[in-house]
C-alpha cells in the first residue's frame, strides 16, 4: 500500500499540535463557526491546497476524481457560546483548554490528512473528500455532516475526533429533541382553584413520559414557566430528548409524545370549560445506525491501529458527525487522536503522548480505504 506508514514524524505531531493550539483560539460556537472555517480554509491553502466552502459553512478540500469518495469529517464547532478568549496551555503532554480536544486537535488532524493526501497519487484511488464541518453539536443537528452526506453520496464515512484514541465507534445513537409549551388563562391559585395551570399540565406531561418512554434513553433537558407560588401559571415550557439506536423506536417516541400532550378540557364548578393548549416543536431530528463488526471499514480500521502499534479499541456507542452517513445507510466509523478528559467542560484536557502512532493509523486507514483493490469496493 504505497503511502501507508505507521507514525507520524516528530515534525507532524508538533505542527498538529500547533493546530490545534491555534484552532482552538478561534471561537466557533455551534451556529457561528465563520472565523474558525475561514482559519481552516486559510491553513489548507497555505498548504497549496484548494479548499471550497459549501453553502452551509462547511470547508471541503477533494482529492483524485469520481463519484463517491471516502469521506473523512471533524467538527469545527463547540458548545461554548459565551467564551472569546481562549488560551491553551501546557504542561508536557497535556493541552488544557475549553474545546481542546472536542474538537481543536480533530480539525488539526484533518490538516495533518490534507498535507499527506496532497503528498499522494490519486489517479488510480478511491477519490477522497476531506470535510471540516459546522453544527455538529448540540442544536446544530449535524447540519454539516449532512449536507456534506447529500452532497457527495459518500460510498463510506469517516468522523474524526480529537479524543476517543482507545476507542472505534461504528454505532450511532440518534436522538430526537422537542420543545413542549404549554398555555393557559392561568388566574389565582385559590379563586380559580381546579382551573388547569401550565406548570400542572406541563408536570403531568412529563411524568407520563418519565414513567413510559419507548427510547433507550429519555431526558428532560430545561423546565421553565410559572409565575409565582399563589398564581396558576399561564405558561411553562419543556425540552426534552429521545436516544436510541433504532430509528423506529425514536419514531415511535415522537408519537407517543404528540399522544401525551394532546389538550385535556378542565371545568371547574359554575365555570366555562377552559383548557390547557400545549405545543410541541421539534428542535432536532439525528438518525442513528451502526456498522457491522466485519465490514471491511470496520476490518482496516482495526488493521491501521494494529500497523501503528496501538492496542485493539473497545467497540462502543456515541453521536457524531458519523451519525449523519449512519442514518443514510452509509457505513461509517468514527477514530479518536488522543485521551480527552472533561470534555464540554471548561477544564478540559487532553494527553497527546501518542498522538504520533494516532495520527499514523488514521493515515493508514485512508490508504487502505481508497485502494480500489480494497474489499467492498467494485
Amino acid at each position: 500500500m504505497s503511502g501507508a506508514y505507521t507514525c507520524a514524524c516528530a515534525a507532524e505531531v508538533a505542527l498538529c499540535i500547533e493546530d490545534a493550539c491555534a484552532a482552538c483560539a478561534v471561537a466557533a460556537p455551534t451556529g457561528s463557526e465563520a472565523d474558525r472555517a475561514a482559519w481552516v480554509a486559510a491553513r489548507l491553502t497555505a498548504a497549496g491546497l484548494r479548499p471550497q466552502r459549501d453553502g452551509v459553512g462547511n470547508v471541503i478540500v477533494q482529492f483524485g476524481s469520481g463519484a463517491h469518495p471516502l469521506v473523512v469529517a471533524a467538527h469545527m464547532d463547540t458548545v461554548f457560546a459565551d467564551l472569546c478568549d481562549i488560551r491553551v496551555t501546557r504542561d508536557g503532554p497535556v493541552l488544557r483548554a475549553p474545546g481542546i480536544g472536542d474538537n481543536s486537535l480533530g480539525v488539526a488532524g484533518l490538516l495533518y490528512l490534507a498535507r499527506r493526501a496532497s503528498q499522494l497519487q490519486w489517479a488510480e484511488r478511491v477519490p477522497l473528500a476531506l470535510a471540516a464541518t459546522v453544527g455538529e453539536e448540540g442544536l446544530g443537528n449535524l447540519r454539516g455532516s449532512k449536507a456534506v452526506v447529500q452532497q457527495l453520496d459518500p460510498a463510506e464515512f469517516v468522523a474524526l475526533e480529537g479524543g476517543f484514541q482507545d476507542d472505534l465507534i461504528i454505532s450511532g445513537a440518534g436522538s430526537a429533541r422537542f420543545q413542549i409549551d404549554v398555555r393557559a388563562a392561568g388566574g389565582h391559585s385559590w379563586a380559580n382553584r381546579g382551573e388547569p395551570s401550565a406548570v400542572h399540565v406541563l408536570v403531568g406531561i412529563l411524568g407520563a413520559l418519565l414513567d413510559r418512554y419507548p427510547t433507550e434513553s429519555f431526558n428532560v433537558g430545561t423546565v421553565s414557566g410559572g409565575d409565582g407560588i399563589n398564581v396558576l401559571a399561564h405558561q411553562a415550557a419543556a425540552s426534552v430528548e429521545f436516544r436510541d439506536l433504532s430509528n423506529r423506536k425514536l419514531e415511535l417516541a415522537q408519537r407517543l409524545l404528540l399522544r401525551r400532550t394532546q389538550p385535556v378540557p378542565v371545568e371547574r364548578e359554575g365555570a366555562d370549560v377552559n383548557s390547557a393548549h400545549v405545543t410541541v416543536t421539534t428542535l432536532g431530528m439525528r438518525l442513528g445506525g451502526r456498522v457491522a463488526k466485519s465490514h471491511p471499514l470496520v476490518r482496516d480500521a482495526l488493521g491501521a491501529r494494529a500497523d501503528a502499534g496501538l492496542a485493539r479499541p473497545a467497540f462502543t456507542t456515541a453521536s457524531t458527525d458519523a451519525n449523519a452517513a449512519l442514518g443514510q445507510g452509509v457505513p461509517a466509523v468514527t477514530i479518536g487522536l488522543a485521551h480527552n478528559h472533561g470534555a464540554h467542560s471548561l477544564d478540559e484536557h487532553v494527553d497527546v503522548t501518542d498522538l504520533d502512532r494516532a495520527l499514523g493509523a488514521a493515515w493508514s486507514l485512508i490508504v487502505r480505504r481508497t485502494d480500489r483493490d480494497a474489499p467492498g469496493h467494485a
